[in-house]
């Protein structure tokens, strides 16, 4: 058979090559023409373009599962009948009941075998071919009848014109004869047209019996033509089904249209079920002359039918059976299915639930909690996965149940919701043991990773930062021996030179020292009230050298009387260390400035620089102890990058927050907050 027009073509959707492979060589070898595709997208499209018999789909593919595409081409008038058989992994009941849901007609499982791909596919294929015949035939009866009418009612015009043009014009012999011989033909072709039909069609007189029959329709009742001629019309109705005709007062039979579907009878005596169509025939005096039948042998239909009805009983069976819990409500929430899982998970037998309008009480009687699951499948709008929801068992006991909705398109009339769910109670126990392990976990591998970032800094700090002034120590003992022979320029530049080498030895033990006090919590913290202008004007005094040394402007815009509720040295030492680097990386004759105001509950003081800026990535990593952000300044100052590690951790300290703003080029500003009083 040609897979030109798609009957004997099966499309095998599939992302794995090597199950491709086993399927076209399977179904190849069976003599059908396979199509394949390895995403969804591309087999929509191929399918739609080229509708096949038949389609073997893979539910679970990237891009486009086969459940979307299946859905699609049911809703498709062009692919809706084409029969979708799912692949899926032996015992993923699951994932065979989603494909029913989405249209599926059947499934094979993987591994494959191939006697039961081949039993599916032919069956399918059988049907589908049988209903693309009967569709085909369904045609022809309409084009049939159609051409039968379209060409009785222009032979009826075109005899009365026929007639009326001998009447008037008996001269005109030679038209008449051209008139005939068309009409001829015209009725040649319509007797070509009813012989060469699959579909039987017999023409009986106005007694009953048989003046015509085509070749589809003695042969479907195992006769010849010659056969049936002159037999009554009731040769072909079963005993059972025979029943005189009505007669008028002057004996004749009465006709009248009528359909009907009956057992027809062979001529061995065997029945077979068909689909008859009658209508009388008239003159073209209106006077009848007789009734043509049509009969249909729909026994392949009978047997789908059935097929079907025995494919519905297994499915509930499997739904029944299946060890999820499934169950189905109406609209007004009584429950119309319960499954034996139901049972056994709740306790409650199906006699117990079904049809009974008080089943919700049963499994929630907290009313209140009953309110919110009904107000959460509202707002749901029957359209839910892993829904989870506490349910109580007869016998108390409470279990959490995760339900998903399949459908409100549901198989059966007035089920309006129909869902599964698994009973996850276990697990969920489980997770909650394992989340507050794992939280434990996280903390625990937190603070050995800060404990571990502070080693690591301290260590960096010994072997790096302190080496560098001890190295600048160690040369300038050297230079002391040799100081006469420097002119007293060179020995004043000397001298301040090493001056600033001890500052910065100097601050860098004390951040060091203050650090590791803060870590190992031996930094007393008492806060108390004071001004903060008092603080701010001690600090300014300390870092003044260093600014007027680079001509930097120091102002201090704080409102005289605001007070803090802070611990003084901490304060201190957040204030110095802000200001030291505000100064450390602003240029020559920039400014720095300390401001305050004001919150309902805090205070929030800032350092601003006209300085070179932070770039964002390293502005985001100031306050990480394991960070490496340390900068020289705009006069080759160096730092030991703890000072904003130790701002952080003292005004943490206090309760309050630490930030930084900056834009490169143009400055920085480092917020913090403190508590205006003890409450």
């Amino acid at each position: 058979m040609s897979t030109s027009d798609g009957i004997n073509e099966i499309v095998i959707v599939d992302d794995s090559p090597a199950d491709l492979a086993v399927l076209q060589r399977i179904l190849s070898r069976a003599g059908y023409g396979v199509r394949t595709c390895r995403n969804g997208g591309v087999a929509l499209r191929s399918i739609q373009r080229k509708p096949p018999a038949l389609i073997l789909f893979d539910a679970k593919m990237p891009d486009m599962d086969g459940y979307e595409v299946c859905r699609r081409l049911q809703a498709d008038e062009q692919t809706h009948d084409i029969p979708v058989i799912f692949i899926s992994v032996l015992g993923d009941e699951q994932a065979k009941l989603a494909g029913f849901q989405a249209g599926g007609a059947d499934y094979v499982n993987k591994p494959f075998s191939e006697a039961e791909v081949l039993a599916r596919v032919n069956a399918y294929m059988k049907l589908r071919q049988t209903q693309c015949a009967l569709t085909r035939q369904n045609v022809e009866l309409a084009t049939v009848r159609e051409q039968l009418e379209e060409l009785v009612a222009t032979r009826t015009m075109e005899l009365a014109a026929a007639n009326a043009h001998l009447v008037a014009e008996i001269a005109d012999h030679q038209q008449a004869e051209e008139m005939l011989r068309e009409n001829e033909r015209m009725l040649s072709q319509l007797k070509k047209a009813i012989e060469t039909t699959g579909i039987g069609i017999t023409i009986t007189d106005t007694t009953g019996k048989i003046i015509y029959t085509n070749p589809a329709d003695a042969q479907m009742h195992g006769y010849t033509i010659n056969e049936l001629i002159g037999q009554p019309a009731h040769i072909f109705t079963a005993p059972e089904y025979r029943h005189p005709f009505r007669q008028t007062n002057n004996d004749e039979l009465i006709f009248q249209d009528w359909r009907r579907e009956r057992p027809n009878m062979r001529r061995d005596g065997s029945l077979f079920p068909a689909k008859l169509t009658s209508n009388p025939i008239y003159d073209t005096h209106k006077l009848l002359i007789g009734t043509v039948t049509v009969c249909e042998d729909i026994s392949e239909q009978k047997q789908m039918e059935q097929a079907l009805r025995e494919s519905e009983e297994r499915l509930h069976n499997i739904v029944q059976n299946m060890p999820i819990l499934c169950d189905a409500f109406d609209q007004h929430g009584v429950a119309l299915f319960w499954n034996k899982e139901c049972e056994r998970v709740t306790g409650y037998t199906a006699e117990e639930i079904v049809n009974n309008p008080n089943a919700l009480e049963l499994l929630a009687p907290d009313p209140e909690y009953r309110a919110q699951v009904i107000a959460q499948l509202n707002a749901l709008g029957h359209q839910y996965r892993d829904w989870e929801l506490e349910i109580r068992r007869k016998d108390g006991e409470k279990r959490v149940i995760a339900w998903s909705n399949i459908s409100r398109d549901c198989p059966l009339p007035g089920w309006w919701s129909w869902g599964v769910g698994v009973d996850v109670t276990t697990r969920k126990q489980a997770e909650e043991e394992l989340q507050r392990a794992k939280d434990d976990l996280e903390a625990a591998n937190a603070q050995l990773q800060e404990l571990n970032a502070g080693k690591d800094k301290f260590f960096s700090i010994i072997a790096h930062d302190l080496k560098n002034p001890l190295n600048a120590f160690l040369s300038f003992a050297d230079l002391l021996d040799r100081l006469d022979d420097y002119d007293k320029e060179k020995r004043k530049a000397l001298f301040a030179q090493f001056r600033s080498t001890a500052e910065h030895l100097f601050a860098l033990l004390d951040n060091l020292l203050t650090w590791a006090r803060s870590q190992q919590g031996r930094i007393p913290y008492a806060p108390r009230p004071f001004p903060l202008t008092t603080l701010v004007a001690q600090v300014f005094d300390l870092v003044r050298p260093n600014a007027d040394a680079k001509q930097i402007h120091l102002n201090n815009t704080i409102p005289r009387g605001l007070t803090v509720f802070a611990d003084l040295d901490l304060l201190e030492t957040v204030v110095r260390n802000l200001l030291t680097n505000a100064i450390k990386f602003t240029p020559l004759g920039g400014s720095v400035t300390i401001a305050a105001h004001e919150n309902e509950a805090t205070i929030e003081i800032s350092v601003s620089d006209t300085g070179i800026g932070i770039a964002p990535d390293k502005a985001a990593m100031l306050f990480h102890i394991g960070a490496k952000t340390k900068q020289t300044g705009t006069a080759g100052e160096k730092g030991s990058g703890l000072g904003l590690i130790l701002c952080k951790e003292f005004i943490t300290r206090h309760g309050g927050t630490i930030g930084c703003e900056s834009v490169v080029g143009q400055g920085s500003v480092f917020r913090f907050t403190l508590p205006k009083s003890r409450t």
